[in-house]
């Protein structure tokens, strides 16, 4: 069977990149692939620029079979030339990626692979997770946030709403007691670690779930993998504006502390409504899996 390794960012348990790396290898080794450092299929797990090495992947061959999949930092894509595929997580990322091909000739000149008859081709974000019954295992909330603490606009948002409106709110993640924006976030914290597998149990517990992006995920258009991850644990979400999220997902966004205000009033005041969006949601998310995703890469393995 095909031996393969995974360059990516992050080895560190507590960056969501990590579980992207752990999800892709676990399925690829379900369906009989062979992971070994320095394989002759290199999956390059990209938040750009391309590392000169990585933990199972030294210097960069261009004689390997390189794969891309280009998931954050799309602005900073310098030079995608010796990979013999490359996707990305939109359609909206795909137009930028080709109107700055256009645009600058500069850039143009250091992308020949961009020039050449192989195509981005889109692959969405992918979860390895699905909706949980019952009761959940973990404590009942309004509203919940899963991330680390860097300011975060959208903690900074709701943390006035949830004290003005008497909501409750969970913040799940480590190092918050180190936050430096909004002293009263640390009063919310449930827990320092919420396992992958948890994710339903949190669907279950909080009637909205809170997410954010980075802003050029948001101004170009691409979810996160957490994002699918969120739909397919059954939750039900708003997120800060992001464009990608607004065209193909039936996103719930918002724009400013009035708006995130006024949406979370009426979720929660109308349950019938969030159930039908959140529905509405998994089902155009549902086909995204790690096991579909895995199936298509090992199409372009040699």
């Amino acid at each position: 069977m095909f031996e393969f390794s995974i360059a990516s960012p992050h080895k560190n348990v507590l960056w969501y990149d990590y579980r992207v790396f752990i999800n892709t290898k676990h399925e690829l080794e379900k369906l009989g692939c062979v992971y070994k450092k320095n394989a002759v299929n290199r999956i390059y797990l990209l938040s750009p620029p391309v590392r000169k090495s990585y933990e199972d992947v030294s210097e960069f061959e261009p004689d390997a079979n390189n794969i891309a999949i280009i998931y954050s930092h799309f602005e900073k894509v310098e030079n995608l030339n010796g990979f013999n595929k490359v996707f990305v997580p939109s359609n909206l990322v795909q137009d930028f990626l080709l109107k700055k091909r256009k645009e600058s000739s500069q850039w143009f000149k250091k992308n020949p692979f961009l020039d050449s008859k192989k195509k981005l081709e889109v692959l969405p974000p992918y979860s390895s997770l699905s909706e949980k019954k019952g009761k959940p295992n973990l404590p009942q909330c309004d509203l919940c946030f899963i991330g680390s603490p860097r300011i975060r606009p959208i903690v900074e948002d709701i943390l006035p709403i949830v004290e003005k409106n008497s909501l409750s709110f969970h913040l799940y993640g480590p190092g918050w007691e180190r936050y430096s924006g909004n002293p009263s976030a640390k009063k919310f914290v449930v827990a320092k670690t919420i396992e992958y597998d948890q994710f339903a149990d949190l669907a279950l517990a909080s009637k909205i779930c809170l997410i954010d992006h980075h802003d050029t995920m948001n101004e170009i258009g691409a979810v996160s993998h957490k994002y699918i991850d969120h739909l397919h644990s059954g939750a039900f979400l708003i997120s800060d504006r992001n464009k990608d999220a607004l065209e193909n997902y039936a996103g719930v966004c918002y724009q400013g502390r009035r708006e995130l205000e006024e949406l979370v009033d009426f979720y929660l005041k109308n349950p019938v409504a969030r159930e039908e969006k959140r529905r509405k949601q998994l089902d155009i998310a549902k086909n995204y899996t790690t096991s579909n995703t895995a199936k298509k890469l090992i199409a372009h393995f040699i």
